[in-house]
């Protein structure tokens, strides 16, 4: 059996921070249809447990939509869920590498049993 990874992905108007969770390197894509989409296609489907990203005021509209087109699972997380989990872990600091690392640590510890978001 093949572990899952988990990852995070932190949304910005003009760049979504991508993390995968255990490892410590952020990698930074712009938030366009060309950039997410290629970073959708280069993954592996059967190795993704989860991506997780909150809503951002619709700049999230694009990497949902290519989580769809590439077959990814995905879940749309309530910024509330969030809060609450960096606050039960005790971290304070919010950027927007630390937030998709902790989005990916969310989806590994929180997610890993919720059905994937349909497209």
């Amino acid at each position: 059996m093949v572990d899952k990874c988990f990852i995070g992905v932190d949304v910005s108007k003009g760049w979504v921070d991508i993390a995968v969770h255990g490892v410590t390197a952020v990698q930074r894509i712009d938030n366009t249809a060309e950039a997410i989409g290629g970073w959708a296609r280069a993954v592996d489907a059967e190795s993704v447990g989860l991506i997780a990203f909150e809503p951002t005021g619709g700049y999230e509209r694009t990497l949902r939509r290519c989580l769809v087109e590439a077959g990814l699972p995905f879940a749309r997380v309530h910024p509330n869920e969030i809060a609450a989990f960096r606050g039960r872990r005790g971290g304070k600091a919010k950027t927007d590498r630390l937030d998709a690392i902790l989005l990916a640590a969310f989806a590994a510890v929180e997610l890993s049993g919720r059905a994937a978001s349909a497209p």
